[in-house]
């Protein structure tokens, strides 16, 4: 089992390391604003909750430029520095520290054990066998290797080519470091899961931080709120009976509850599917709190929280493209209610905050409008599909549209569950939100309303509707709260309502399912659909040696070529070395490549896995694309239809079943 311990060392030290760079600067930041800016940050675990937001909200937004305007190394360095001035005032706070909670210490060894589940891959017998979400790690490890291996503009990884990605990379900052100070000990893949791991304790803290701001926790009932907060992010919706359903009208088995519908996924898997999106929800409400941590009027120590405002919300935006989206609007509106309300110095922060932001992502921005070919713009009205997928066609004709608008709050309800009674219940016991005078409340208000208008009548046009699967938690996120603050005030987190306790239980069961389905849930034992990884376990064991070897011994500015065609997404492009592919498959237009790009290059690569051919023309055909090796696998149709290939013995690298073939012909 070599690859599972070299994945799990990988975890665990990087689960030591990150927090020394991804945590320890934010006590650093907090000790700055509570010199310069006035930011009242508390004692005690209160102090720890603010250093960790600050870590994830603040220093991304710098980092991105630090590695852009120099290097990686100097990024690094300025958070050693930041660590280093941290250190000393650090141990008082440790000192005045209450013993964590045990349930705080069970919660946090059940998320480490979530995150090894869901990142580390098993090796037994020559077999490999990785977890669903490697569909989206594809992604996030290269992108990470690539900030590790030549800073930034980002390259893009799905697509070789010149121009730079037209992305959102500000969370791959912090794992680029992690991977490049530790070599070889720590991978992309775990330097991003180690980060992930971190920044999932930034959650509940931003919850039981804006349930304060919000007013909305009782008098000595602080832990206690932070505690209902952890808790209930590991809760999903009531989707597991609908999962049944599907089943028994169809016979598919779907790996992840969500499936049934478009997307409402809550906290557990958001963090390990899309911890990016997330970071960026975090950063939005951490600049809000911000805000709201002003004292009444405007003053000179205002400057500071301003500009960490300003770098939070820049964050948000350089984290998610689509958290942004959504969060400008809330934030607009927000900003004419506090004048409404005569509160022009939060009116006139926010507004400076948003100038600091967009300064600060400018360079970002003209990445993005070079390095995106395709002119079709990325937003386009809809109607939120509802009930499984077969049922609802891509475009509805009227009469379909009126239902699926019918159905909607049928949908919601389902989909949040136990959020639903809370946040009914609550919001029944607070009515008239919008005339408090605390900005936090409104803004909750103001947030789940746009939030559930844009998740329902826009969609994103670029692969996935990430707009409408992402969007939505700004509507999560208030329910969410609102339902911790109905939980914290029992005598125990469970309400006598039969119905309330009944959604919680398959809100922990939904999660349990999907942890199962990241594993288990599979062909030949299930019949699904999507895209399923570990259909050809010996064979992906052995790409992964192929690349590894790459990785030690080839540059890593040359361009590896796998079958592009095979699957849906295919699950070893760029994820075990450092070089990126011609082309990762037929969508890899994420980072900005034209779909015309994208379909002339596929047609052109494709014949040398599929059909079989003299190695001249292969080797020919794929140097007329860019590519410096090919990947050939036993898994090809070309290999299949010839048994013994006769390219075998020109490979610089070969195994059992992978071939690493030069594209150039050895010079005599």
């Amino acid at each position: 089992m070599t690859f599972f311990f070299q994945d799990m060392g990988g975890l665990l030290l990087g689960t030591l390391a990150t927090p020394l760079l991804g945590v320890l600067p934010g006590f650093a930041l907090l000790a700055l604003l509570e010199r310069f800016g006035g930011l009242r940050a508390g004692q005690g675990w209160e102090r720890v909750g603010w250093a960790l937001l600050l870590a994830f909200s603040v220093l991304p937004a710098i980092d991105a430029l630090a590695i852009r305007f120099l290097d990686v190394p100097a990024a690094f360095a300025f958070r050693i520095a930041l660590a280093l001035v941290a250190l000393r005032p650090l141990t008082g706070i440790v000192r005045r520290l209450d013993r964590i909670p045990r349930p705080m210490l069970l919660f946090a060894g059940l998320w480490w054990l979530v995150v090894a589940i869901a990142y580390v891959d098993v090796d037994w017998n020559g077999r490999l066998y990785q977890s669903l979400v490697v569909v989206d790690l594809v992604k996030h490890a290269a992108v990470v290797e690539s900030i590790a291996d030549y800073g930034l503009p980002l390259r893009d990884s799905f697509f070789a080519r010149a121009q730079p990605a037209g992305y959102y990379y500000y969370f791959y900052c912090l794992p680029a470091e992690i991977r490049w100070v530790a070599g070889n000990l720590i991978s992309a893949r775990m330097a991003f899961a180690s980060t992930l791991f971190w920044a999932g304790f930034a959650l509940p803290a931003i919850l039981w931080r804006v349930g304060a701001e919000a007013g909305l926790i009782g008098e000595g009932r602080e832990r206690r709120f932070l505690l209902a907060a952890i808790f209930l992010c590991f809760i999903a919706g009531a989707d597991l009976p609908f999962i049944l359903i599907e089943h028994a009208l169809n016979g598919y088995t779907l790996p992840q509850v969500e499936l049934w519908s478009e997307e409402v996924r809550f906290a557990l898997t958001s963090m390990l599917w899309v911890p990016h999106h997330m970071a960026a929800l975090i950063a939005c409400w951490t600049g809000a709190a911000l805000l709201c941590r002003r004292e009444p009027g405007w003053r000179r120590t205002d400057i500071l929280p301003v500009v960490a405002t300003g770098l939070c919300f820049g964050s948000a935006f350089g984290m998610s493209l689509w958290m942004a989206l959504t969060a400008a609007p809330i934030l607009a509106i927000w900003c004419l209610a506090r004048l409404w309300r005569g509160d022009r110095a939060t009116a006139t922060a926010l507004i400076l905050a948003g100038v600091v932001a967009a300064l600060v992502c400018l360079p970002q921005i003209i990445d993005i409008l070079q390095g995106r070919s395709d002119q079709s713009f990325p937003i386009a009205p809809t109607v939120r599909s509802f009930a499984f997928w077969w049922l609802t066609p891509a475009h509805p004709d009227v009469t379909l549209a009126l239902i699926l608008l019918l159905l909607l709050p049928v949908g919601y309800a389902i989909q949040f569950g136990a959020f639903t009674i809370g946040s009914l219940l609550f919001l029944r016991a607070h009515p008239g939100e919008t005339r408090q005078a605390n900005a936090m409340r409104s803004l909750l208000l103001i947030a789940a309303i746009v939030s559930l208008i844009v998740a329902s009548f826009f969609r994103s046009t670029i692969i996935n509707n990430d707009l409408g699967w992402r969007s939505i938690w700004f509507a999560q996120f208030p329910a969410i709260v609102w339902t911790a603050s109905l939980l914290h005030t029992l005598p125990g987190f469970f309400m006598r309502r039969g119905g309330f306790r009944i959604l919680l239980l398959l809100g922990i069961a939904g999660n349990l399912w999907d942890m199962a389905g990241f594993r288990f849930i599979r062909p030949p034992h299930f019949r699904t659909h999507g895209p399923i990884p570990g259909t050809e376990p010996t064979t992906d064991f052995s790409e992964r040696e192929a690349y590894e070897w790459a990785g030690r011994h080839l540059d890593g500015n040359l361009v590896i070529q796998h079958n592009a065609g095979l699957h849906p997404r295919v699950f070893n492009f760029g994820l075990y070395g450092r070089n990126r592919p011609g082309i990762a498959d037929k969508d890899a237009i994420l980072f900005g490549a034209s779909r015309q790009q994208v379909a002339d290059r596929l047609r052109a690569l494709q014949p040398i896995f599929d059909i079989p051919m003299p190695l001249t023309d292969m080797q020919a055909r794929a140097r007329t694309q860019g590519v410096d090796f090919l990947l050939m696998a036993d898994s090809d149709p070309s290999w299949k239809r010839q048994g013994t290939p006769p390219f075998l013995g020109n490979c610089v690298y070969r195994n059992a079943h992978a071939c690493l073939l030069p594209t150039k012909a050895p010079t005599p």
